[in-house]
């Protein structure tokens, strides 16, 4: 495990425990939808889904963990797996505004533009964290032979 000389940046720790509560709630949410009885076949995701998905959340939550422990070369994995997985959040919000399904109860437009909202605050606090020169200097100092 790398040693760091300098304090860990509390933007990090934001950011990392951010990534691991969203992405796992979504390996929760997939394990109940595949598993229950009670979740309507129609609602389930595909299984080729639910697997890029539940790999998308572990990439993420790993990810977010390395580069928490100070493992330099994770911080550009960390930021590709968070644009993936909260930009496909976001893109799948604005579909369903733009093109409304059947299955979508009336008035969900306010609650998918939260959603839009939402995943470009979680976008952009990543590029924040993962761009900042404290984060680039936490992470070069935990690389730096002690």
């Amino acid at each position: 495990m790398p040693n760091s000389n300098s304090p860990r940046p509390k933007r990090l720790w934001v950011a990392a425990i951010m990534n691991v509560v969203v992405a796992g709630i979504t390996v929760v949410a997939l394990v109940f939808m595949m598993t229950n009885d009670r979740v309507p076949v129609e609602v389930r995701p595909t299984a080729t889904g639910a697997i890029m998905s539940g790999f998308l959340a572990a990439f993420l939550i790993a990810t977010s963990l390395l580069t928490f422990l100070g493992y330099p070369k994770a911080r550009w994995a960390v930021l590709g797996g968070a644009l993936m997985f909260y930009g496909i959040l976001l893109l799948q919000s604005l579909r369903l505004i733009v093109h409304p399904s059947e299955m979508l109860p009336e008035g969900s437009s306010p609650q998918l533009w939260a959603n839009v909202i939402r995943n470009a605050i979680e976008i952009s606090v990543n590029v924040w964290v993962f761009l900042s020169a404290k984060v680039v200097a936490f992470l070069r100092s935990a690389d730096a032979p002690t």
